[in-house]
Parts: C-alpha cells; structure tokens; sequence
C-alpha cells in the first residue's frame, strides 16, 4: 500500500538549515515555506553578478561615446579627401577604429546579456535557499533537522517528505497465471491486518505492462542473459493498482492488504457447495438430488460463477430441493471416510518454527480446498513454505494453529497409528531425490509400503511387477537404483506410491533432478494418474512444471497470493482393485524373519509367480548345503573343504537380519 502522491523534498544547495518550519503529520499547501538555508554565500553571489553588470553596461556606454567621435572622424576624413584636402591613409584608419568601434559595441551588448544570465542565476540560487511544498500534502517523514549542513554537491539532500494520504494505491501482485483474468475498472475489496473484519472497497485503475524486475533493470541485454541463466523459470508476477478513498487517514503507507478481485458477482441466486457438483467425462456437469419418494437422481445442471466455496446454479435445481449431501462418500481403508469432493481442506493453518533465537514463521493463515481427483501445483520460491505445507498435507508435520481435514477427518483428532495407517494405505509421497533404498532392486523398493501394511508376499510382489511394467519398467525389476538411470528411479518411487493404493499423490519437485525429456514423461504420467481418479498435487518452483496442472497455487513468504481455482474435475469410477489378504501376526513376524535372513539379491533373481516359501527354502538349500543345516554340512567330510568355503560364500552372501 502507497500513497497515491509521494514525493522526497529536497535541497538544491549546500549550507546550514536555519529554520525548518514544519514538523512529522503537518498537513502543508502548494508554496508553503518548509526550511530555510543559509542564504549569505548566495546573496553574495549575486551581489557579484550584479556588479558585473553594472560594469558592462558603464563599458557599454563608454564604448557607445567612443562610436559616436569614430563616426564624427570619419565623416570629417572622407569629405576632405574628396575635397583633396586629406590622405588616403588618414580616410582608411579613421574607417578601421569605426568598423573596430562597432564591433566592440557588440561585444559589449553580448556581455552585458551573460551578465544578466548570470544574475538571474543567482537569484534561483537564492531562492533556492528557501524550500518551500511542491504539492498539498502531509509531512509523513523529517529527514533534516535544524541546524544540520548539507550538502548538495555530492547528492541531493532530502529535508522531508511528503504524500497524498487521502487516497491511497494497493499494488496488488497479479500472477501471470491469472493477468488475463483482471482488466481496468475491475471492482475489488481488501481488508488489513490490524482490522480483518472491516473490507474497503476499490477498483482497479491499472495493470502495469511489465513485471516489477523489468521496471527495475536498466540494461536489457542484462536481463536477458540473466534469463538465460535459469530465471526465467521464477514466478512472475504484475502490480495491479488500486485507488481507495482515505478521508481519516486509517490507511498507512506500507501497510499489507489481502486483496480480492471480482470476476464477476450475482445477486439473488441459487447456491449450492462446489463439492456438490460433478464434471463427467463428457464435461457435463451433475448434481445428486434426493427425490419425494427418497430415491436418489443424477441431475443435470448448468452452473455459473463460484467463490471455490459455493457455485451458482443457472438452471436444472430448483431452491428447496434436497441435496444428497453424503452421496459422494467412499470407503477410504479401514473403518476411513472420505468425501469424494472434499478429499483436502486446510482452515487457518499456521506452522512457525521455534528452533532458533527467533521464531520463524513459514505458513500464515493457510486457507485451501482441494478436490478429490484435481491435479494441484504449488509453486513457490525457496523458503515460501511450499514443502512444509505438502508435509502438513502428507500428515507429517502438525500446525502450530488451524485444522487439517482429510476426507472430512479433522487430523488433529487421529492417533499416531491412525496417522500412520492413513499415509501408508492411502497416500503415496514422490521426492526429487527418490530416497530408493540402494541395496535393494526395484521391485524390493517398490513392495515395501506393502510389506508395512503386512500384505502377503506373493499377492504383494505380483502387484509390484504389475505397477513397474505398467510404467515401462517390465525387465528391469531386478535392478538396483545405481543400474537404472533418474528417470527410471523416479518411476520405481511413483510404483512404490501407488502399491497400496496411492488415492492421494504428494509430488515434492518430481521433476527437479531430471533432465528435461525425462521431466516430460514424469509429468505425463502423473497426469495419466490423475485422469484414473487419483487427486495429485505436485510442488514445484518451476512455472513450466505448474503449468501441467488444472489449478495452481501460488506461495510467498507462508502466504497464498494466488490460486487460479478449482476446476471441478471429472471423477471416473474408481477401478475395481484386487482383494488384499493381511497375514495374522506370528505368520508376518515368520515371513518377515525368514525375508531378512535370505539375500536380497538371490530372492530378485526369481520371477514374482515363483515366490513362494517352499521354492524360497529350496533355493536356500541349494546355495548353503544340502539342507542348509549345520548337520548336514558335517556329514559331508569327503568334502569339508569346499563346503568350508561354501559356508564362508554363505556367510559373505547373508545380510545383517532386518525386522521389518
């Protein structure tokens, strides 16, 4: 927020500030004296100057005399060398000191006019001495005090400044995400931070044509190298400008708006939730409605503007029809529900950090809704809050204020486990640097959220070979992350996101350790879940990463500046998923015993279909003896040696055991 006028006060010559006249919060008129300088060194000046005037114009009027006795002479020498009476030399140098005469006089008229020039010089400088208000305005700061010498030859010395309070201008950052959406004379409204509950009215009188860093740079082949150098990939953002009226001076400059723009309003209008409204793939859009006779309906409506709250019905409901709130509910894990069109809603959230000297807040009043099945970016800088948001999101971190619902459970009410069971079964979490565990192939990798939910093995394995293969992976399920290249390893950890179901996909920078055809396939795959119903949100700092999405949001400094909206996506019916059969305690705690003793690598070397504990215990057989027992390897003395080194192969081969 500014004031519509501002403008620094300042000080043309150098000397001692005799008086200053005004003093912070005066209210000043055009032409009021505000200081007074030292004036004496000027008044000399121009002293100066006016003798020097003086003294041509006397030269002038000497030089004038002069003319004129040059003029008489020579007259009197060309009429006596008509009449003979005179020479040709006197004629000639009588003629010479009149041509010199004249030219002198010229000079002297020239002269006198620098003269002049140089006092009406001094004169601004005198007046220079005395400041006096360019405009009506207030005194918002004294730079200057009385008695203080400045100096105006090395930079121009401000004594005050004033400003315009009575109306003000909102520079409102517009992204380039939503700049087509606001146009001259667009109705707005804002609130402070000191007075929340109060909206000022505005409208917007300009959107500047180019984005505040352009204002600021000077050299334009500076800004294209830096372009060139990766910042073309920042948030862009242009100031939109706003004029309010500030009669009583409540508006300060400075002071921070959270600013609303009007896209469009209606009046007397039939409203109902957002997540009431369905898109179907056929773009229509539909509304559940309870009947007379208790029967549910698919209605057909067409829909108008929405606040991302509650959209406008133009026709297909009528007011006072039932609405079936809950008819978007689905059994979401075990004993979950989550409301198909509400699946994420943050209230008010705020996260600071209190590990320093100084509290740090990274998330300020955070207030979004997100769709089940929308594809969601949020952008932002380094240190916006972007990741610490995705991690509240991912039920990893808890605000300090606000509530967290997921699928209409309010987080805060779930016990650990809860929590737990909710982020293993139900959302998948994809990171820039994959965190693959090294040691173990891909398919290991991908199963372990599986091995976590104490899923049975062969039904677990099988289903990762099907996510790899489906991600065009298939033959490479044995490799190790150090085998496969960035690509591949991101895609292994977007399998290991969906092996228990994935409904909810957390992406933090997916894209950020990749090249850029990889990027490509990364997000083209991410899109391709969205559209089998998954809801995805990608946090990224990269525009061009955003730009894939249906709907970003914008974070800066721990506050959403921009959200370009909820789309209403279409939900296609959920595909029918294999039966998970969960294994009892003592035969899990068994199972994950014997996976720990045997050597990862030997197990990957079978095909999914061939996992199973007879095959697993002949296979360990084979490798440690005839029957893998310590007997059995004493039996053999014919051949101690070798099973010696057989039993040193084994014990090289075997991991530290590993209870999962």
């Amino acid at each position: 927020m500014d004031a519509v006028e501002r403008v620094n006060v300042g000080a043309q010559v150098s000397g001692q500030v005799k008086s200053l006249k005004v003093k912070l919060g005066d209210r000043v008129t055009q032409g009021q004296p505000i200081a007074d300088i030292d004036d004496l060194p000027q008044r000399n000046d121009l002293r100066n100057a006016e003798a020097a005037l003086n003294v041509a114009k006397a030269d002038l009027q000497a030089k004038q005399a002069l003319l004129k006795q040059a003029e008489s002479r020579f007259k009197r020498q060309k009429r006596m060398l008509n009449d003979e009476a005179s020479s040709l030399e006197d004629f000639e140098a009588a003629e010479a000191t009149l041509t010199t005469t004249r030219a002198e006089l010229i000079a002297l008229n020239a002269r006198i006019v620098q003269a002049q020039i140089e006092v009406d010089k001094k004169k601004v400088d005198l007046s220079y001495t005395r400041i006096l208000a360019p405009m009506d305005g207030i005194v918002i700061a004294v730079i200057t005090q009385q008695g203080q010498t400045v100096n105006a030859n090395q930079s121009a010395p401000t004594i005050v400044k004033l400003a315009r309070l009575d109306l003000m201008t909102i520079k409102a950052q517009i992204s380039e995400a939503d700049i087509t959406r606001v146009s001259q004379g667009q109705k707005a409204y804002f609130t402070i931070f000191s007075d929340p509950e109060k909206r000022y009215d505005a409208t917007l009188r300009t959107v500047e044509l180019a984005p505040e860093s352009v204002m600021k740079d000077d050299s334009l082949s500076g800004s294209s190298s830096a372009s060139g150098s990766g910042t073309s990939n920042a948030s862009v953002y242009y100031n939109a400008l706003l004029d309010v009226p500030n009669p009583d001076n409540r508006l300060r400059i400075a002071m921070t708006a959270q600013v609303s723009l009007l896209l469009g309003e209606a009046k007397n209008t039939l409203l109902v939730p957002i997540q009431a409204v369905r898109k179907t793939e056929d773009k229509k859009q539909q509304v559940q409605v309870l009947t007379a006779n208790d029967r549910l309906e698919m209605r057909e409506v067409k829909t108008g503007i929405t606040n991302n709250v509650d959209i406008q019905i133009l026709s297909g409901l009528k007011a006072g029809e039932n609405r079936r709130a809950d008819a978007g509910k689905r059994q979401f894990g075990r004993g979950w529900h989550l409301t198909v069109n509400n699946i994420i809603e943050l209230k008010g959230i705020s996260r600071t950090y209190t590990n320093s000297a100084q509290p740090l807040t990274v998330l300020k009043n955070i207030n979004l809704t997100i769709a089940a099945g929308e594809l969601v970016a949020i952008i932002g800088a380094s240190g916006s809050g972007k990741s610490t948001l995705m991690n509240i999101m991912g039920c990893l971190d808890v605000p300090d204020q606000g509530d967290y619902y997921i699928g209409g459970q309010n987080a805060a009410h779930l016990s650990p486990d809860e929590l737990a069971r909710l982020r293993r079964e139900h959302i998948g979490f994809i990171f820039q640097r994959y965190h693959l565990m090294p040691d173990i192939s891909a398919l290991g990798n991908v199963e372990i959220p599986a091995i976590y939910a104490n899923d049975k093995r062969d039904q677990r394995r099988l289903r990762a070979a099907q996510l790899l293969a489906r991600l065009g992976l298939e033959g490479r399920e044995n490799h190790k992350p150090g085998q496969l290249s960035g690509g591949q390893q991101q895609r292994v950890s977007i399998a290991r996101s969906l092996i228990n179901g994935g409904e909810i996909i957390l992406a933090d920078e997916p894209t950020g350790a990749l090249d850029s055809k990889s990027g490509q396939e990364v997000l083209a795959i991410l899109s391709e879940l969205n559209q089998r119903g998954h809801t995805v949100v990608i946090v990224t700092h990269d525009m061009k990463v955003a730009q894939h999405a249906q709907r970003i949001i914008e974070l800066q400094d721990g506050e959403v500046i921009a959200d370009s909206g909820c789309k209403s996506p279409a939900l296609p019916m959920a595909q029918p998923t294999a039966v998970r059969v969960r294994q009892g305690y003592w035969q899990s705690l068994l199972d994950r015993t014997r996976e720990s003793l045997q050597n990862g690598s030997e197990g990957d070397e079978c095909p999914p279909s061939a996992h199973r504990p007879d095959h697993d215990r002949h296979h360990f057989r084979h490798r440690c003896g005839s029957n893998g027992s310590r007997s059995g390897r004493r039996s053999q003395t014919a051949h101690a040696g070798q099973h010696q080194r057989s039993r040193h192969q084994c014990r090289q081969h075997l991991p530290r055991p590993r209870f999962l």
